[in-house]
């Protein structure tokens, strides 16, 4: 009788033993992990491919990780915990200007920054001095404020105050806690809803309609030199679904739509116009003059963000270059 009490037991522990190396055997191993922010468009080519498969179309097997913020992402590409992420190329300075083994292997979109102000307050550039500017010195709207005012001989004054975008039209039109705001371009609804305006001397110039480089793809070089044709491959995947988005707008529309009311969980829900809108604040392309990313490096160091000169080959690997330029002017002509 003992013989047999003791008998269930190890069945028991056998087949659990036997459930446990079958599922891990079973699970299927990913060839390249993403690392990406789901809640913007800026990344919908990665939305589009991953929705349509346009990746494993290519031979592969991909792992999406989204993150919240590209500060976790930029840590995960840095450890190769993910060895692509998408991101603002500002965010990527640092780890490589710090020796990090990432770099940039194609650019996503491109994007306008606004200059945001209270009505009959803030008239031009000059009037910016000695004010409080609601953006970050190492932002993508800071980066392009900074150029603006190099660009117009304007050596200002002024204090960078970190809001959290949300509150921002509030801060500025009704608590009047700053007297700018610099944003991108998506939440530009908010702030007319708030009563704010573009800087008068910001919209006359057409800075609003200026585009500048915002995300890219950036790759953990170490993955890279032991997997090149895994990320030529998913290159492909990438070309395709900035082909379908060209080819195909409407069902990019609704396939976006579904997508970010999804992640949102209805608590944002996005209308179909309001889709079509906020693509058309965007420019997506797959090559771009490198400069773009060596003039990041440039004003990191100009502001002390930087330690380092860095040259485009420390930012860019440029394996593909060729395959991305021959496809940014067969689908985009240009």
């Amino acid at each position: 009788m003992k013989l047999k009490f003791w008998v269930i037991p190890i069945i028991i522990i056998l087949i659990i033993i036997g459930i446990f190396i079958f599922n891990n055997n079973s699970k299927v191993k990913s060839d390249i992990i993403i690392g990406y922010s789901e809640d913007s468009f800026g990344h919908s080519p990665i939305f589009v491919g991953k929705e349509l498969g346009l990746f494993e179309k290519q031979g592969i097997i991909v792992e999406y990780v989204p993150f919240s913020s590209t500060k976790y992402s930029r840590q995960a590409v840095s450890s190769n915990q993910v060895n692509l992420v998408t991101g603002g190329a500002n965010n990527f300075i640092d780890p490589i200007s710090k020796g990090i083994n990432i770099k940039f292997i194609a650019p996503m979109a491109l994007a306008p920054s606004m200059a945001y102000v209270r009505p009959n307050d803030i008239l031009t550039l000059k009037d910016l001095n000695n004010t409080s500017i609601a953006t970050r010195v190492d932002s993508t709207s800071g980066y392009v404020l900074n150029r603006i005012l190099k660009e117009n001989n304007l050596d200002i004054q002024y204090t960078y105050v970190d809001i959290e975008n949300a509150y921002t039209p509030l801060a500025l039109v009704e608590k009047k806690i700053i007297s700018a705001a610099l944003k991108g371009a998506e939440g530009k609804e908010e702030f007319f809803k708030s009563g704010a305006i573009i800087l008068p001397e910001w919209e006359e110039k057409g800075y609003d309609k200026r585009y500048f480089l915002n995300t890219s793809l950036v790759v953990n070089t170490d993955y890279l030199e032991g997997n090149p044709e895994v990320v030529e491959k998913f290159i492909d995947g990438y070309i395709e679904s900035h082909r379908f988005m060209v080819e195909n707008p409407d069902e990019t529309y609704n396939l976006l739509q579904k997508h970010i009311n999804a992640v949102n969980k209805d608590i944002i829900s996005y209308s179909k116009e309001e889709v079509i809108n906020s693509l058309s604040l965007l420019k997506f392309n797959l090559w771009v003059d490198l400069d773009n990313f060596l003039d990041y490096a440039i004003y990191a160091q100009e502001n002390n963000l930087i330690d380092v000169n860095l040259t485009i080959d420390d930012l860019f690997d440029k394996r593909f270059e060729e395959k991305l330029k021959n496809a940014q002017y067969e689908i985009y002509k240009e």
